[in-house]
């Protein structure tokens, strides 16, 4: 049975899932409809981060930043030093 061409009142399911479904959908849609005021931006990692302040997330991201260019700088380090032993 393809679930998406019937009706959800067609369903072989009990009741108080219908009623379920029905909510699951309408919380979606309540949520997308805030969400397109943001340019539908879902920022999970924000959200749920245990921050109290704006400044606190500036902090974080700006260290999280730091480390993400360490990072990059030596992976080129790696790549370039594995592109000269490949030379060799």
């Amino acid at each position: 049975m393809n679930i998406r061409s019937t009706k959800l009142e067609d369903w072989a399911i009990p009741e108080d899932a219908k009623q379920y479904i029905r909510d699951l959908r309408q919380e979606n849609g309540r949520l997308r409809t805030q969400l397109k005021g943001k340019g539908m931006q879902i920022r999970p990692g924000v959200d749920v981060l245990p921050v109290k302040t704006r400044n606190e997330l500036k902090r974080l991201r700006d260290e999280a930043g730091k480390w993400r260019r360490q990072f990059r700088a030596a992976q080129a380090e790696l790549s370039e030093l594995k592109a000269a032993r490949a030379d060799v």
